[in-house]
C-alpha cells in the first residue's frame, strides 16, 4: 500500500537522473522555485497538485501513486533554439527511467512538451522549455 512518501521517493528520481544526465552537465538542478541569484540557465522541477491514482485489482484496491511534474530548463534572455537543446536532454534522462530506492520505486514517462515565455519589467525574458513528466510510484 502505498503512503505519503510517493513524493519524496519521486524527487529522489527525478533529481538523480537529472543531476546524472550528461546533456544537463554544469547546470544546477532545484526542486521548485530556484532562488533569485540562480544561473541564467538552470533546470527545475515542481509538483502539478491533482489527484491521478492508479487502482488496480479487485475492488479498485490503490497500489501506485501517479505524481506529475512539470521539468524545465530556464534561462533569462536565452533563446528557445538553446533551452529546446535542455529539453531533449530532460527528456532522455526522465523518458521510459526507472529507480529502485530505499523509499520506495519510481517510473517516469515524459507525457507533453511544455513551452512559455515570461516578459519581466526592463524588457528582460525569462523562457521555459522541457516535459510534463509522469510518475508512476510505489512507496515502500
Amino acid at each position: 500500500m502505498s503512503s505519503g512518501l510517493d513524493l519524496g521517493v519521486t524527487a529522489q528520481h527525478l533529481y538523480a537522473k537529472l543531476t546524472a544526465a550528461a546533456a544537463l552537465s554544469g547546470l544546477t538542478v532545484y526542486e521548485g522555485i530556484a532562488p533569485d541569484d540562480a544561473a541564467d540557465v538552470f533546470v527545475s522541477f515542481e509538483y502539478l497538485a491533482e489527484d491521478r491514482p492508479l487502482t488496480m485489482g479487485t475492488g479498485a484496491i490503490y497500489i501506485l501513486s501517479r505524481p506529475r511534474y512539470k521539468v524545465i530548463a530556464t534561462g533569462k534572455d536565452k533563446p528557445y533554439s538553446l533551452l529546446r537543446t535542455y529539453a531533449q536532454g530532460i527528456y532522455n534522462a526522465l523518458h521510459n527511467t526507472s529507480s529502485a530506492l530505499a523509499g520506495g520505486t519510481c517510473n517516469t514517462l515524459a507525457n507533453a512538451p511544455f513551452q512559455q515565455e515570461d516578459p519581466e519589467e526592463g524588457g528582460v525574458i525569462y523562457r521555459h522549455a522541457g516535459w510534463i513528466i509522469e510518475a508512476y510510484t510505489r512507496s515502500a
